[in-house]
């Protein structure tokens, strides 16, 4: 495995990076979302769709978090926030290329905590992936300059088959 540079200066906010805690200890209770039998992280799918938990293929660790077969999902963790600039990446392994397309996202709540303020927002992707290869995704983002709850999702747009996340981490 390759050795990534990380700020070690700095902690990781994520919780639970590598899906190694188990349970049903959701992250902020949502209506539309369930437990992904990981603690701090929650599961949405807009129609059908399985998640889980695998302990055969994980990148980081002995375990990666997985969903399958549906048209729009994501793995999510709120994490409030203080303005600044923040450094996000996590690993992604896609079962078949290109009918799945993985996605990293940082999606803020508007300032009364509901909706999304889409304007603050970014999204990442996975550059030159390979069927069943991990790959790192990668981006910078400016959290807004008053404090907000960022809603860190692992997604894809359209997914055929598995598309599994590992080692996530996120930096001021």
């Amino acid at each position: 495995r390759k050795q990534r540079k990380t700020p070690s200066a700095y902690p990781n906010i994520v919780k639970n990076p590598s899906f190694e805690e188990h349970g049903n200890q959701s992250g902020v209770a949502q209506t539309d979302t369930k437990t992904l039998g990981a603690n701090n992280w929650n599961f949405w799918c807009r129609n059908f769709g399985m998640c889980g938990m695998d302990e055969t293929d994980a990148e980081d660790g002995k375990t990666c978090a997985w969903f399958a077969d549906t048209d729009n999902a994501c793995i999510l963790q709120d994490i409030v926030l203080q303005p600044g600039l923040y450094l996000v990446r996590a690993k992604v392994k896609i079962e078949r290329y290109p009918e799945c397309e993985g996605t990293v996202s940082v999606r803020f709540r508007m300032p009364n905590g509901t909706g999304w303020d889409d304007a603050v927002s970014s999204k990442f992707f996975t550059p030159n992936l390979k069927a069943g290869e991990w790959c790192e995704i990668e981006g910078y983002f400016f959290s807004p300059s008053d404090e907000r709850r960022l809603s860190f999702q692992l997604g894809a747009a359209k997914s055929v088959g598995k598309i599994y996340f590992d080692h996530v981490e996120l930096y001021k």
